[in-house]
């Protein structure tokens, strides 16, 4: 049931971006978006079956869910294009957690607790944090097409600045 709501997710992301079919290029990147969500969904579900494993699973797949966001790069919608944006940075501090969970699904205290604290401070800081500062991101992305122009994000300080 899990995995039927992760590939709806990832549909609707691929419904806001609106190029109506599957040429070569979106095929693509509809490919690459159902395995970036459908990998770690299934070996959630799979690890769901062990007691002793339950905990990683429920990472597995709340990580899975997460990235299915990063479809919404395929908008080109101000807001859900910056939530797909902003998605796609959470793949590095997620794939730690993962590195420093596995197996038991708990991060033990200590160096372990510290590299993900520090991991995800450096996101937090220097790229959610510039996030606001930028008028639009770059056209380049792997999880979304190269784009001429980018949406503009919508709380950008530099647009607001630019206006007055």
């Amino acid at each position: 049931m899990a995995g039927g709501r992760g590939r709806a997710r990832v549909g609707g992301g691929r419904r806001l971006g609106g190029d109506g079919g599957f040429r070569g290029a979106a095929f693509g990147r509809g490919l690459l978006e159902a395995l970036i969500v459908g990998v770690p969904i299934a070996g959630g579900l799979y690890a769901l079956r062990s007691p002793a494993d339950a905990s990683f699973g429920i990472a597995l797949l709340a990580i899975g869910f997460a990235w299915s966001l990063t479809a919404l790069t395929e908008t080109s919608l101000s807001v859900p294009y910056t939530i797909g944006r902003l998605s796609t940075w959470l793949t590095f501090p997620c794939v730690v957690y993962l590195l420093l969970a596995f197996p038991d699904g708990r991060i033990d205290k200590g160096l372990d607790r510290g590299l993900l604290v520090a991991v995800v401070g450096i996101m937090v800081v220097l790229f959610f944090g510039t996030a606001p500062l930028v008028q639009a991101f770059p056209p380049k992305t792997l999880w979304g097409p190269a784009r001429p122009t980018t949406p503009t994000t919508p709380s950008s300080c530099s647009a607001s600045s630019r206006r007055r």
